[in-house]
């Protein structure tokens, strides 16, 4: 703190970056997502921001990156790794589940829009990651952190692909959209369908891709989970936070 009371940040970061959500680990260090370009005309790259001292200070570690510009759609547009949700294993291990965008992890050469998500892990609290690689998980908008059970089994919910029938993910109503909650049995390697959400409180189904946004879990009181996310109806003009109850 200054001597006003206010937080004063130094942080290292890419130089073109997007903060996301982040982690809290049990031994106390903060572990922020954060995603971006490190120069102009570089591909995009995913990392962490790290902190020990309660967020008086900070560092950067990088988690993935793709420099090829092989991997982008319009050659003048970067591509890459973006946003990412953190899980703390029992071990102390970080799993890190990041979306790979374009070229990087296309789901189908003519629906670049689509992807895999990859995996990274850390075995050292954040300091190094290993190379990301790509899991069977599709899709986009995934929560900003995740859920580890007392099984130690992981709890992620994503945005239903456009091309879900081009996937092993098949929802109750294929024209519908919504999410998708998947849950890894192997510390995120494989996945598989728990639940899917592909209606509003009222019944009214999510008819559009972007009904289901990016969001995020809340803790409750025993053994309870918050899920908030954006619901996103343009034609509607209805812009609003939806929620659902995880119990465990």
């Amino acid at each position: 703190l200054d001597e006003a009371g206010r937080v004063a940040l130094a942080c290292q970061m890419v130089g073109e970056g997007f903060l996301e959500g982040g982690l809290v680990t049990r031994s106390g260090r903060i572990i922020l997502e954060i995603w971006g370009a490190g120069r102009q005309g570089a591909n995009w790259e995913c990392g962490v921001l790290l902190s020990d001292d309660d967020g008086r200070s900070w560092r950067y570690r990088r988690v993935g990156f793709e420099a090829d510009h092989a991997i982008r759609a319009d050659p003048l547009m970067p591509a890459g790794y973006n946003e990412q949700s953190l899980f703390e294993l029992a071990d102390g291990s970080i799993v890190s589940i990041i979306r790979g965008r374009e070229n990087l992890g296309a789901v189908r050469p003519d629906a670049l829009d689509e992807t895999w998500f990859f995996r990274s892990v850390s075995t050292d609290g954040g300091e190094s990651w290993s190379k990301p690689a790509r899991t069977n998980l599709p899709g986009t908008g995934a929560s900003m952190n995740g859920i580890v059970l007392p099984d130690g089994s992981l709890v992620l919910p994503v945005r239903i692909c456009k091309h879900a029938e081009t996937t092993w993910v098949r929802p109750p109503n294929p024209q519908f959209f919504g999410l998708h909650i998947a849950r890894s049995f192997d510390c995120g390697l494989t996945w598989q369908s728990q639940e899917f959400l592909q209606h509003d409180p009222a019944g009214k189904p999510f008819d559009d891709y972007y009904n289901a946004m990016n969001g995020q879990f809340l803790p409750l009181e025993d053994g309870r989970w918050m899920y908030l996310f954006g619901h996103f109806d343009h034609p509607r003009d209805r812009h609003r936070i939806l929620c659902f109850e995880l119990s465990l």
